[in-house]
């Protein structure tokens, strides 16, 4: 019996590594063929208000982030000592629905009070003005969609059902892809891409509910919010050092975007875009290859085994430290024309953009995995404030 269940866990790990692959091909491929068409169809202008748009309100995420990051530890935590994990399910639930709420309303409230008080972005026309104000209301209600749902993208995760899960994901990109192309070809409107975005995350949130509570039985426990104080003061001081994290990574990846929106033109945040389009499919490349093993180490660092242990943690590293380092040189050396091609001579700017992304970030992507162990061992502080060092200082140049 043990011997069936070790055999369905490594079936699914070594499934979820290849669709985690196939979700990058797809990512990149997507963007490659699609991305075009959009630009033609929509102009620089509205591709870069999106992104502008989006840029602000994934500030609603760093706190729903901080607790994804600790979910894994205190579900280990709890079936470790009581055979289940009911308990984080039910903390995890409560804390994420309310900033899936918060989210919602801050992102409505903040275009209520923008309006009515006459604030403008003074480097747009008040139509541009009046379209940025709806798409950060579509953009924020499409974060509250994400918050709310993510418990359960969590819980099947912990569970190991990493072909559920990334198999959804493939086809959620799929569809994106399509239905961008055919919404841009057609209404060549950035607000019905937006609204799809929407569609999508919803669709994506109910699926992994339906497959969390049907599939995997998902419970919770019937106890007072009283009962829980403790555990969420420890949930607080474990994920406050990821928090902190959190932030600063949102300053290093968001903020320039922002500026560039505010301060320089719509036009400039398309092509600073459209570099971290790349880079972001180093990071997503990097974070899924830890994603699919961050229960297995969680699981061996509960149960003390050192030795294992550090052969996973050794063979993580290696592929990881191959793979992103493949990725890099071979965009450096061929990069150039593989942008020429994509988006024309006229957005060149992206190649060189994109290349300095990837350089400041080789070593961080590489040693994603000692992150993730020494938040097993809730030894995380020394580890963040390393890499909130690294990211201020390239915040700063």
């Amino acid at each position: 019996m043990e011997k069936a269940i070790k055999k369905s866990e490594n079936y699914n790990v070594f499934w979820g590594i290849v669709l985690s692959y196939a979700s990058l091909g797809i990512s990149l491929l997507g963007s490659f063929f699609i991305t075009p068409y959009i630009l033609n169809n929509i102009g620089d202008k509205n591709y870069g208000l999106l992104s502008f748009c989006n840029s602000i309100t994934i500030w609603l995420t760093v706190a729903s982030e901080a607790l994804g990051a600790s979910y894994v530890f205190f579900a280990t935590k709890e079936d470790t000592i009581s055979g289940t994990e009911k308990r984080a399910n039910t903390l995890f639930t409560k804390l994420l629905v309310v900033l899936g709420i918060i989210a919602a309303v801050i992102s409505i409230g903040i275009v209520i009070v923008l309006k009515n008080s006459g604030v403008r972005f003074s480097k747009y026309t008040e139509e541009e003005n009046e379209l940025i104000f709806l798409l950060l209301i579509i953009s924020g209600i499409n974060v509250s969609i994400t918050i709310l749902f993510s418990v359960y993208r969590l819980y099947n995760n912990f569970k190991k059902q990493y072909v559920f899960v990334r198999g959804t994901a493939i086809l959620i990109s799929a569809i994106g892809y399509l239905g961008n192309y055919i919404v841009a070809i057609t209404t060549k409107s950035i607000v019905f891409i937006a609204i799809l975005s929407l569609g999508l995350s919803l669709f994506q949130g109910i699926a992994n509910c339906v497959y969390a509570i049907k599939v995997k039985e998902m419970r919770y426990e019937n106890a007072k919010l009283d009962n829980y104080r403790n555990d969420f003061y420890s949930v607080v001081r474990y994920s406050s050092i990821i928090l902190l994290g959190a932030i600063i990574s949102n300053l290093d990846s968001n903020l320039d975007k922002t500026l560039l929106g505010s301060m320089v033109s719509a036009e400039a945040v398309t092509m600073y875009h459209l570099s971290v389009v790349f880079y972001s499919s180093l990071c997503i490349l990097s974070w899924s290859f830890v994603e699919t093993f961050r229960p297995q180490i969680h699981e061996l660092s509960r149960k003390k085994n050192r030795e294992e242990a550090n052969r996973l943690f050794l063979r993580i590293c290696k592929v990881q430290s191959i793979v992103v380092l493949f990725i890099v040189g071979g965009f450096i050396s061929c990069g150039y024309h593989l942008v020429m091609a994509w988006i024309g001579p006229e957005r060149i700017s992206v190649y060189y953009y994109t290349v300095v992304l990837f350089v400041a970030r080789i070593i961080p992507l590489t040693i994603q995995s000692s992150s993730e162990y020494r938040r097993a061992n809730n030894k995380h502080a020394l580890t963040t404030k390393i890499a909130v060092l690294s990211i201020l200082i390239n915040i700063l140049i």
